[in-house]
């Protein structure tokens, strides 16, 4: 077996099978992932295995370990920090195996969990959610539309009326145009 297969292959039933179970109960708390750690240190991640991780996302040491887990999918992407909101979505959580650290710790939200690990970097609407601006209160697009102009155009008062739709569609914004852009004046 390569080392690729092992996180596909290796559980708790194979240790249990060929009588070494006893092993991971007395020395490793019952985890076959900190057996495999202990004997190849470092090798695997534990959101690699599919079966048997329970209680990994928990206390300040899950929390931890989500935050290596990210940097680990942005790594493996290859994506520079300004470029996570269009690369990275529940999908791509999922595709690495991370679906159930979103969901746990993170309601589901991919914001939330880059959030988590870049205070305060980034924007909700950013991310190209389902549905964002469906329960969104207008407060939300008075604070997006200031946002591209001060942040993402850096428009100055007297160059207001160089704005057009493409900016709020080059910035994510246009589903919050769809929504309030006939009902009300931001």
């Amino acid at each position: 077996m390569s080392f690729d297969e092992v996180p596909k292959k290796i559980n708790a039933k194979i240790f249990h099978d060929i009588g070494l179970f006893r092993l991971l109960v007395e020395h490793f708390d019952s985890s076959y992932f900190k057996a495999l750690d202990y004997t190849y240190l470092g090798k695997f991640k534990p959101w690699q295995f599919s079966k048997g991780m329970t209680g990994i996302w928990s206390g300040d040491v899950g929390k931890k370990r989500s935050h290596d887990a990210i940097n680990y999918i942005i790594n493996e992407l290859g994506i520079t920090k300004e470029k996570i909101p269009d690369m990275i979505n529940y999908d791509t959580f999922k595709k690495f195996g991370l679906g159930g650290m979103l969901q746990t710790l993170y309601n589901s939200s991919p914001f939330l969990a880059i959030d988590s690990l870049y205070p305060n970097e980034f924007k909700p609407w950013e991310f190209h959610v389902k549905n964002f601006w469906h329960d969104k209160p207008i407060e939300t697009a008075r604070k997006a539309t200031k946002w591209l102009i001060n942040e993402k155009l850096q428009l100055s008062a007297n160059e207001l009326d160089t704005i057009r739709r493409r900016h709020f569609l080059q910035y994510s914004l246009g589903q919050m145009l769809k929504k309030f852009a006939y009902c009300c004046v931001i």
